[in-house]
This record gives structure tokens, C-alpha cells and sequence, in this order.
């Protein structure tokens, strides 16, 4: 089992990855909201070039199979989009579990949000490959994991790893 673990800040619409050469992105401004699926089939993921070069958050290295990502937004929310890359797809590993339960020994993908843009306080979701949801909000000096916010994610597995779109 590999975790993946990727965290995003969303910092003025441009996304950027905690390793040394933070990936970017600029989010894409959609007429009409995606449908959330998990498959990356809608037209808003296919221009823009993905989010990559990610690594893994509690030891600093490059993913050993790269993830992709996108963001868009519409007037009422933001979306992403990844693309979790995996040589051994068989061995991705997501439990089905309760609302905010540890999924941390799973693949997981991580979505950290500084939504007042002081590099403080952020908002955290995280979800697994089985759709298992996480979230929480905090700061620099703790977290609150009872704050639960109303947002869905969708997976798919497929034969080069597995996608979500949240």
C-alpha cells in the first residue's frame, strides 16, 4: 500500500502542492456544474493541463506513481478533479467507512484550503479510493474535527489507478 497524500492550498484561484516545486493551476470558470461521477468524463477536465509533480506529504519524496489534478469552479462551488496513478492498480487500497473515520492508512487524497488567505486557518477534506470522506477546520495550532461541511465526492477505479472528482 502506498498512500497518496496531496494537499492543495487554494490561494487566489492558483493551486499549489506542498513540495519543493509547488505544481499550479489556474481554475477553470464553468458555465454549468460537472456531473460528480468519479469517471473525469465532463469537457472541463480535458483542456487544461493537469496538476503534477506531487509529493508524498509526510515524507517529502516524489510520488512513485504520479497524481494529476484540476480545479473549476462554478457561482456556487469548486470543484476537483484527480487522476491517482497507480503500476499496481489491484493494490489500491480504500475502506468503506463513516464519515470522518480514519482513512489515513488508505490511498488518500488530501484538499487543504486557506480560504482567508492568512497561511493560518484552512479547511481540510480528505476522501479515499472507496469514497470515504474527511474534514475538518483548523489552524497553525490545531484542528477541529467535528466541523463537517455538506460536500460529495465520487471514485472510480480503473486500470491505471483510480479518479474522484469532490
Amino acid at each position: 500500500m502506498r498512500p497518496y497524500r496531496l494537499a492543495i492550498l487554494l490561494l487566489s484561484l492558483s493551486l499549489a502542492a506542498c513540495s519543493n516545486a509547488a505544481p499550479s493551476a489556474t481554475a477553470v470558470k464553468l458555465a454549468e456544474s460537472p456531473t460528480v461521477d468519479g469517471r473525469l468524463t465532463e469537457a472541463c477536465w480535458q483542456p487544461p493541463a493537469p496538476m503534477t509533480g506531487f509529493s508524498i506529504l509526510d515524507r517529502g519524496t516524489p510520488a512513485v506513481s504520479q497524481t494529476q489534478a484540476w480545479v473549476a469552479t462554478d457561482d456556487d462551488a469548486v470543484y476537483f478533479a484527480v487522476k491517482a496513478l497507480d503500476a499496481t492498480p489491484e493494490k489500491v487500497k480504500g475502506t468503506a467507512a463513516p464519515r470522518d473515520a480514519n482513512i489515513f492508512s488508505d490511498d488518500v487524497i488530501e484538499i487543504i484550503i486557506d480560504a482567508a488567505r492568512d497561511r493560518f486557518t484552512f479547511l481540510h477534506f480528505a476522501f479515499n479510493a472507496a469514497g470515504a470522506q474527511y474534514d475538518e477546520a483548523g489552524d497553525a495550532v490545531g484542528a477541529t474535527a467535528d466541523w463537517s461541511v455538506p460536500w460529495t465526492v465520487k471514485t472510480a477505479k480503473g486500470p491505471d489507478g483510480w479518479t474522484a472528482e469532490a
